[in-house]
């Protein structure tokens, strides 16, 4: 998908859940059960990600989405 204008608050959300801590640098647990690993290719080399409240008492792992990027997400149960 393409876009001819940057898109403002554009994310891509890798995880969700009851609570999302931090486990190593690019890694993060998910209800003490997930662990999520994110890695930034291509354009993306200074990616961070984020954990924010998603409105309804859960936790979003999210990453903001600017210009052309790629990242790999990892996931391990």
């Amino acid at each position: 998908m393409t876009s001819e204008q940057p898109v403002k608050g554009l994310y891509f959300e890798a995880a969700a859940g009851d609570q999302i801590e931090p486990k190593s640098p690019g890694a993060w647990t998910v209800d003490g059960k997930l662990t999520v690993r994110i890695k930034g290719g291509r354009g993306a080399e200074n990616l961070q990600a984020a954990v924010r409240d998603n409105g309804h008492g859960g936790k979003q792992l999210v990453l903001p989405i600017t210009g052309n990027a790629s990242f790999d997400v990892e996931m391990a149960w």
